[in-house]
């Protein structure tokens, strides 16, 4: 709709569209968390909770709007057949853009529950967006360097109680939760400094997933093992968001693998290194073929456009 306008025009009015979208209904998810938090009775909180994720799944939707209108946008997804909106499922995804948790909330929102996320607990503080979060119950996760946790033990379990107390709360109704098990936005610099052995992706981080799964593992009906790429970015210099928000993506790939729900003794988890070894290893498995599909993908991608290119350069559309 407005892709004939140039980029940093595209810029401004998806920005203010996304800050629009986020001040209005985030305002409003708080206001519902308030008010939830004020009833104190559970039945009575559960019954307000599913329409504080309804404006969840309409931020989403309207910031897809906002991508469609100013890039044309063209979302492929494949393998999403057969999911449905009466239960849960546990969503593992590599992590490319801010941009990543409304394409997903975009493409999920009528067919699976409203999606919930593992959040960066510095986004509590994000205007808007952070108090809509905590309104949401959505998991809020510190993000602790080695070194303090060589000093400070006992606080690799704060994260894990706040994540099984959030996961708790999920346990009533047919819940969908997002987790990015890389823990942060892919770069040239995090990928060097971690070293990754994967050409597109962070490694992935297993002791979040394992609680999880622990926690919640009976009410997931499948693990979705969700891979998103935006093939035009690996040829320009703009960070994901901001080459979408000066309309330079068009394309965007989900694939979507259903994988069965592993059982997972949490208690052993933690007490047996094999076992922890063994699930670190079956997720590295999962990353191993991610990479290779990213790979695929892209290449396939540009082969396909620099085929077009190169017959429209030798087969000029006769004027009419």
């Amino acid at each position: 709709m407005f892709n004939f306008l140039p980029g940093p025009c595209t810029y401004a009015l998806g920005v203010l569209c996304m800050f629009l979208n986020t001040a209005i209904l985030g305002t409003l998810m708080f206001i519902g968390g308030l008010i939830k938090a004020a009833l104190i009775h559970p039945k009575l909180q559960r019954k307000i909770a599913p329409y504080i994720t309804k404006l969840l799944g309409l931020w989403g939707y309207v910031n897809g709007l906002t991508f469609k209108a100013i890039s044309r946008a063209n979302v492929k997804v494949i393998g999403a057949e057969n999911l449905h909106s009466d239960r849960g499922y546990f969503l593992i995804s590599n992590h490319l853009s801010g941009f990543d948790i409304a394409i997903l909330g975009y493409i999920f929102r009528d067919i699976i529950p409203t999606p919930k996320y593992f959040l960066k607990r510095e986004l509590l503080f994000v205007p808007f967006l952070g108090l809509a979060c905590w309104a949401l119950d959505m998991p809020f996760v510190r993000r602790r360097n080695a070194k303090k946790l060589r000093k400070n033990p006992h606080l690799r379990n704060t994260d894990l109680e706040a994540t099984q107390k959030s996961c708790d709360q999920f346990k009533d109704i047919p819940t969908s939760i997002i987790n990015f098990v890389e823990g942060t936005r892919i770069n040239k610099k995090k990928h060097a400094n971690q070293k990754s052995p994967y050409k597109n992706l962070l490694k992935p981080k297993a002791s979040g997933m394992a609680l999880t799964l622990a926690t919640l593992g009976d009410q997931f009906e499948k693990i979705l093992n969700i891979t998103i790429i935006y093939p035009e970015t690996t040829r320009l210099k703009h960070e994901v968001l901001k080459a979408v928000l000066l309309g330079k993506v068009h394309d965007v790939i989900i694939h979507v693998e259903q994988l069965d729900v592993p059982q997972i003794d949490y208690a052993r988890y933690r007490s047996d290194s094999n076992y922890r070894v063994e699930f670190q290893r079956w997720l590295n498995e999962l990353w191993s073929k991610k990479d290779q599909l990213i790979n695929r993908e892209i290449d396939q991608y540009w082969s396909q456009q620099d085929a077009c290119s190169e017959h429209l350069k030798h087969n000029e559309v006769p004027r009419v």
